[in-house]
């Protein structure tokens, strides 16, 4: 049998209470979590360019006739985000659409090549570019990642939308969503692994947040 003096015993029940107390709240309680302030642009200084307004748009979300399945899910992902900031829902069509002046293009399309050129093989499979040419908006990146981040970057950066936890997100409310006229955006990351293992980004096993190490 192994013996355990008691100042070592009093050592374990205290740091056994101190961890339940810890967890609990008790010592170290929840505070209020910080939220930063919106992204500002000041349309007096910058030329903008609006997408939606008073319910209405004629900019439509193109993507390929051979998307792969994550850059549909950017296109969807574009789509949704900004119906729920606006409550306009865009229109979306793949790449034998005949081509507009104003178009948000997502991921490799048939448009390549024509006004602008995306050199994947710079960019990786994280790397990702939001650029404007002309009137339309280009997110693009690699087949596999590239794009999907692109679109959490314009989302983010540009429209100020924020995920911090799987309890608090940030989207903002407007009847009009405008963009800088000029935008050139290039991302890529240092490292690939982007989720860190912690309680907050799970929700049943299934990972909500990631973040990346520029």
């Amino acid at each position: 049998m192994v013996k355990i003096s008691n100042k070592r015993l009093l050592s374990l029940i205290l740091s056994f209470f101190t961890m339940i107390l810890t967890i609990t709240g008790i010592i170290n309680p929840a505070v209020k979590p910080f939220v930063p302030s919106e992204i500002i642009i000041d349309p007096q200084n910058v030329d903008m360019m609006t997408i939606i307004e008073n319910g209405l748009s004629d900019y439509i979300i193109i993507k390929g006739v051979n998307a792969s399945p994550s850059e549909n899910n950017a296109a969807n992902i574009l789509q949704s985000y900004l119906e729920q900031i606006s409550g306009v829902r865009l229109s979306a069509a793949n790449d034998e659409t005949n081509e507009t002046n104003h178009e948000i293009i997502v991921g490799k399309t048939n448009r390549e090549g024509k006004n602008y050129f995306i050199d994947r093989n710079k960019l990786g499979e994280n790397g990702l570019i939001v650029r404007t040419v002309g009137e339309k908006l280009v997110i693009a990146g690699s087949e596999l990642r590239g794009t999907l981040y692109g679109v959490y970057t314009f989302l983010e950066e540009i429209l100020g939308c924020h995920w911090y936890t799987s309890s608090l997100t940030i989207i903002p409310k407007s009847e009009k969503v405008e963009i800088p006229a000029k935008i050139s955006i290039e991302q890529i990351p240092a490292f690939e692994f982007r989720e860190t293992d912690w309680i907050s980004p799970q929700i049943n096993g299934v990972s909500i947040a990631c973040f990346t190490v520029y």
